[in-house]
């Protein structure tokens, strides 16, 4: 069974310095290189140990177009006020979620603590 690739964000930005690098190192040797594109590609239920640097001309043309669309968008850096510290409240117990689950103690407490911290900076 053949595993699939999947295009990640963090790895094509790696392969674009490691490309330029392995671009140099091989015009030093010869004076005929030739650019080559190399993405790193995690595959699908393999660990991210397992990625592997693989030619442009091998992997799927619509998982690149996929990263270059995902990479392209603007990040949202509009800024959020803080409400004040009078207005938070304790939750004492979890909404419910999908398929009837809900946060445990410990999640609770914790969601607490960081809308706490958010509050009262």
């Amino acid at each position: 069974m053949q595993a699939i690739p999947v295009m990640h964000v963090f790895c094509v930005k790696l392969a674009a310095w490691l490309r330029e690098e392995l671009h140099i190192k091989h015009t030093l040797k010869n004076l005929k290189a030739k650019i080559v594109t190399l993405y790193l590609v995690k595959w699908c239920s393999l660990a991210y140990e397992d990625a592997t640097w693989e030619l442009k001309a091998d992997i799927d043309q619509s998982k690149i177009d996929e990263y270059e669309r995902i990479a392209a968008r603007e990040p949202n850096t509009e800024r959020v006020d803080r409400p004040s510290a009078a207005d938070w409240n304790k939750l004492e117990s979890s909404r419910e979620y999908r398929n009837g689950n809900a946060l445990r103690e410990y999640q609770l407490e914790g969601l607490n603590w960081l809308t706490f911290n958010w509050y009262n900076s």
